[in-house]
């Protein structure tokens, strides 16, 4: 009989101290708040222009099939801790938590988090 293969259990990466804050989002209290928070299918199609272009210059260092890439990747994946493995070695090489780019990071993080 074959021998059965034994799948590793996915191993939790962790970023430094700042990038993880970025993952921290408080929970919504206000009814608009709650709205903005809906569940998203498509991470590709949930983004405005407007929205695109800012992601991807301030957190794909301007390069937008690179961005357009990392969706369609996280668009694949079936939770949350998955999503963070993949993006934080990103934020980490495009330095997300500088002061300018923390608050931008912020809201690519929590429409990520919609997602799962």
């Amino acid at each position: 009989a074959p021998t059965p293969v034994l799948k590793a259990a996915p191993t939790e990466v962790k970023g430094s101290a700042a990038v993880e804050a970025l993952f921290r989002i408080k929970e919504a209290k206000e009814l608009s708040e709650k709205l903005s928070q809906q569940e998203i299918k498509d991470l590709t199609k949930a983004l405005s222009i407007n929205d695109k272009l800012l992601y991807a210059n301030e957190l794909f260092g301007r390069d937008m099939a690179d961005m357009t890439k990392t969706m369609q990747q996280l668009n694949g994946l079936s939770n949350l801790a998955e999503a963070k493995a993949v993006l934080i070695p990103i934020a980490e090489k495009f330095d997300w938590t500088e002061e300018e780019r923390a608050d931008v990071a912020q809201s690519f993080i929590k429409l990520v988090k919609r997602k799962y």
